[in-house]
């Protein structure tokens, strides 16, 4: 990270710095001043889309308990009530693996073998006496219903509604990823909408350092 801070001095256009973490970035951006950079920032993955993202349409209220309450509809029986909690993370994870992305060539909403994978990687519990394919059939509806709502956003939508609504995003001459081990799939689909053909990418990362697979990384 301290290399690619020192080689912004060589890079020629606009630079980004992206960290998984405010802290992170608010240190980057210190340094950065420091540096005297002025044709570099930093931002988080979830800031820069969300800046995206409120640019582009009006700007949404962050509600973290967005998909729950969606969820809520759908689990009122006793026995979902029970996997409501695995229902809302398994719509994360959706999230964070673009699906619903078919432009970007990802699986649609009602691909169901794609929710079946999702399920089974992640190993979510469904300690209850329900089937997987209504715990499916649920999952597609709160996504259905979660991509309506455009108002109110949960921290996945930041990065997730950009991308889905295929919206214009600011282009850098140059993006550095710190961290990239952890870059999942939406993230990925977004760093290539912050470069032209002519961008440059520096990903900074060690496999054995990977503690973001919970998010799809």
């Amino acid at each position: 990270s301290t290399t690619a801070l020192l080689g912004i001095e060589f890079m020629k256009g606009a630079v980004i710095v992206l960290a998984f973490g405010k802290k992170i970035a608010a240190e980057f951006q210190y340094k950065l001043n420091t540096m005297a950079y002025p044709n570099a920032r930093s931002a988080t993955f979830h800031s820069e889309c969300n800046a995206n993202l409120c640019r582009n349409r009006q700007r949404p209220t962050v509600n973290t308990g967005k998909v729950w309450r969606i969820a809520e509809l759908f689990t009122q029986e006793p026995e979902l009530a029970k996997v409501r909690q695995s229902i809302c993370k398994i719509v994360g994870y959706a999230k964070n693996n673009g699906i619903g992305l078919t432009h970007h060539g990802l699986p649609a909403i009602d691909d169901r073998q794609a929710w079946v994978n999702i399920i089974q990687h992640h190993d979510v519990d469904l300690d209850a006496d329900v089937e997987i394919e209504d715990v499916i059939d649920i999952c597609i509806k709160v996504l259905e219903l979660n991509n309506r709502d455009v108002k109110v956003i949960d921290f996945d939508d930041q990065i997730y509604f950009p991308l889905l609504f295929k919206l214009k995003f600011t282009k850098y001459d140059w993006v550095i990823v710190d961290e990239a081990q952890d870059t999942n799939v939406i993230r990925k689909l977004a760093l290539r909408e912050m470069m032209h053909e002519n961008s440059r990418l520096i990903a900074i990362g060690d496999p054995n350092q990977a503690i973001m697979g919970f998010t799809g990384a």
